[in-house]
């Protein structure tokens, strides 16, 4: 898949393909399927961010055009050689619809049942906000194992051993340890019995999740600066909207659980042992079923778009996973194209970099008179590499400002530069080596030519389908509609 995303950039194909249709604003007709404005608008926006501007010109709006018509193109052909009954195309976009529909009953049963008050944040943050607990806990699979650790501390038994000995969490190697905790970092159902317990005190069995339970211990409890309410209200509206949802979330699959008689090992949708994911799944889905999701025309229009996508894909890739290569035709690209293989000079560089040139200058002196270059890299240079004695290593042209460049690659092994001034500063250099940029062998660089070669050859297969495509299909573009249509709501270009 990502060698066909790859492939897509090469030729420019952009965006996703609009559902066939009209509007009084039609760009392009390709064998009666439209390309609108608002589409084609819609596309490239989301693509470039928002970044119009990038089809001014009339050379440019015609170019991304053209590659949709193209995509259309394939698209149309995969329809014709029937890839849109293909299993898997089908599977996906069952797939895709279910994710839709279970998506939009989420929105309209959770999303939108959901809200945070003003005084609901205020109260957690007069509450809770500036107060910190140390816990330690013991996590254990059934209530009855709870209850008998229960027991063993109130005959003296160290919490902290039989956290150890008991739990079934990571923390029981530090004595079933948390550490301070604050409001909004635990399970809702555990902080509220962190903060209701007073220091040293051991809270009886709390359930967590289905068939686990804890045994909490309230070692200390620590206040710290509170931070301004302004700078912490969104976080706490953040969270408590986030657990508000989790518990509607919870209830509503209950609430389906009762509407279509599902109990515990009677389970009428799943096989025994499934788990509460899979089955909340296959309520969700049963129910938006039956409220007609799969009937709105947005979601309609969507599934449409993901499998035309499905099969535009799946043709593109048959199209380029027809293309082969040999060693011969690889290695005959070399030959003819060595120059792009070869290896750049490279000088390897130390430097020290100081602010002034009457420091640089100084330094220089000192260089002269025979005193290390590391050394006084270290001492005195105010670059990253002072601690590497100035090393930078070996640089190749283009990498480097290009006063520092000139001075590099100017020295022989073994010189020291003048004072170089550049926009960081004054720096003296010293070459440690030299080397000659040179072709690289076939056998080192054989998976790069073939690699590149493969997507030259690819791009101009499907270019070769597109123009097989195009023979025989009615195309027609309005350049007046597509120059007017983009830019008639969008006066800031202008």
């Amino acid at each position: 898949m990502k060698l066909l995303l790859g492939i897509l950039l090469l030729l420019n194909f952009t965006g996703c393909t609009s559902l066939p249709g009209g509007g009084k604003q039609v760009v392009a007709r390709i064998n009666g399927e439209s390309i609108t404005v608002q589409d084609l608008k819609g596309r490239f926006e989301k693509r470039h961010s928002g970044h119009l501007a990038l089809l001014e010109s009339e050379t440019d709006r015609l170019r991304f055009l053209n590659a949709e018509i193209d995509k259309v193109l394939i698209i149309q052909e995969g329809y014709r050689i029937g890839l849109d009954k293909d299993p898997e195309i089908i599977r996906k976009a069952d797939q895709y619809r279910t994710d839709r529909i279970i998506d939009r009953l989420y929105n309209d049963e959770v999303n939108k049942k959901v809200t945070v008050s003003g005084s609901e944040i205020e109260e957690i943050y007069s509450r809770f906000y500036g107060r910190a607990v140390k816990v330690s806990w013991i996590l254990l699979k059934t209530e009855e194992e709870a209850k008998e650790v229960l027991k063993e501390l109130g005959k003296g038994r160290n919490f902290s051993e039989l956290a150890r000995e008991k739990s079934i969490d990571p923390s029981a190697s530090e004595g079933g340890l948390l550490g301070f905790v604050r409001w909004g970092t635990l399970d809702p159902e555990i902080e509220k019995v962190v903060f209701s317990l007073s220091s040293g005190a051991v809270s009886g069995p709390v359930k967590v999740r289905p068939g686990y339970y804890c045994v909490l211990r309230a070692d200390e409890k620590e206040n710290f600066e509170k931070k301004d309410f302004s700078k912490v209200k969104n976080d706490i509206k953040r969270i408590l909207k986030l657990r508000k949802r989790n518990k509607r979330y919870k209830e509503f699959i209950d609430e389906l659980k009762k509407k279509y008689a599902v109990s515990a090992g009677k389970d009428p949708l799943m096989p025994h042992h499934s788990s509460d994911l899979v089955l909340a799944r296959k309520l969700l889905k049963l129910e938006a079923l039956k409220r007609g999701y799969d009937n709105l025309p947005d979601i309609i229009a969507a599934v449409r778009n993901f499998k035309r996508e499905a099969v535009y894909e799946k043709l593109y890739k048959e199209i380029i996973e027809g293309v082969h290569l040999t060693k011969d035709e690889t290695e005959a690209y070399y030959e003819s194209h060595k120059d792009e293989f070869r290896e750049p000079d490279r000088v390897k560089i130390r430097h020290i970099l100081v602010s002034t040139k009457k420091e640089a200058e100084d330094i220089l002196e000192k260089l002269k008179k025979g005193e290390d270059f590391k050394v006084l890299a270290r001492e005195k240079s105010i670059d990253f590499s002072a601690s590497k004695g100035g090393d930078l290593g070996y640089i190749v042209r283009g990498t480097v400002i290009p006063e520092f460049e000139k001075a590099a690659f100017s020295l022989k092994p073994g010189e020291i530069s003048g004072p170089v001034k550049t926009r960081f500063g004054w720096h003296i250099l010293k070459a440690e080596d030299f080397k000659k940029g040179k072709v690289q062998p076939f056998k080192e660089v054989y998976e790069k030519v073939r690699e590149l070669l493969l997507k030259i050859k690819r791009k101009a297969e499907v270019e070769r389908w597109i123009k097989i495509l195009k023979k025989g299909s009615k195309i027609k573009i309005y350049k007046d509609v597509l120059s007017a249509g983009l830019y008639a709501d969008r006066k800031i270009i202008k």
